[in-house]
This record gives structure tokens, C-alpha cells and sequence, in this order.
């Protein structure tokens, strides 16, 4: 299942809203996601638990200007 970013108020009575995360809609298996100041530039950071130990491949992450993140109506 492709991964999928949602922005939710906090507020029993909102509905939560799908957040377009730049053009990644491929970033499969997020589990974190966390505001950042790296470098002085604010930046959004994703990571993923698609690593794997046994094949020796790390997981990912993927950093985003917060600029990107677009939320719907």
C-alpha cells in the first residue's frame, strides 16, 4: 500500500485531511514524522521501517521542505 500523510486538527469534531507530501506518493512503509531544524532550514523528516537486517538494507528517510506538504479540503 503506497504511504499516505494525513493532517488531523486534534478536535473530536474535524475530520482528519489528506496531506499531499510533495511528489512522493511512493514512500511506502512510514512510520515517523517529525517537524526538524537542520542547518538552520526548517524541514519535515519520514522514515521508514523498509530496512531490512538480514539483506543488509537500511531503512530510508526522506526529507521535505514544510512548503511541500500541501493539506486538502
Amino acid at each position: 500500500m503506497p504511504f499516505r500523510l494525513w493532517f488531523w486538527s486534534g478536535r473530536v469534531d474535524e475530520a482528519a485531511r489528506r496531506v499531499r507530501a510533495g511528489d512522493r506518493e511512493d514512500f511506502e512503509h512510514a512510520e515517523g514524522v517529525t517537524p526538524a531544524l537542520i542547518d538552520g532550514q526548517p524541514c519535515i523528516v519520514i522514515v521508514s521501517d523498509d530496512g531490512s537486517r538480514a539483506d543488509g538494507r537500511y531503512a530510508h528517510y526522506l526529507l521535505l521542505d514544510p512548503a511541500q506538504l500541501v493539506i486538502e479540503d
